[in-house]
């Protein structure tokens, strides 16, 4: 016995939405640097003391439209998956969005011109000995669409 069966046809069609890639420069293409000033105190150092704004800027030139995202990544601190790892092993670095604390990885929207307020503040694993001096960490800031 043989059964014949009939294919079903139909067409598809699809459509493509090309997205021209992002033309923006962040701070001239130099490093950010954040400077906590002189005379910061081992003892006040909760994530909060010592807030500083992140001095950056942004050019965008040509851009599909208005609506971006940014992100800052780097190694979180094994004390807290919240700031971002130093060369102190008790001591990260917080980071905001205007009064708000975000996470490392954490996109914030926004719309260019605009752009956020990022701020930083030093944090410490809690009842650790900090020594003075310098300190540094390392962190990516990317950009793209919404």
């Amino acid at each position: 016995l043989t059964s014949l069966c009939a294919a079903a046809v139909t067409n598809v069609t699809v459509k493509v939405i090309g997205v021209a890639p992002l033309v923006c420069v962040i701070n001239g293409n130099q490093p950010i640097q954040v400077n906590f000033g002189q005379m910061v105190r081992i003892d006040k150092i909760d994530g909060s003391y010592a807030l500083t704004e992140i001095n950056y800027d942004m050019t965008c030139q040509n851009n599909a439209n208005n609506a971006l995202k940014l992100k800052i990544s780097g190694q979180a601190t094994s004390f807290d998956s919240n700031a971002i790892k130093t060369d102190q092993a008790a001591l990260g670095i917080a980071l905001y969005n205007g009064s708000t604390r975000i996470s490392p990885d954490e996109w914030v929207n926004f719309t260019w011109p605009d752009k956020p307020l990022l701020k930083a503040a030093p944090v410490k694993q809690k009842n650790a000995s900090l020594k003075a001096g310098d300190f540094s960490g390392a962190a990516t800031l990317t950009l793209d669409y919404q």
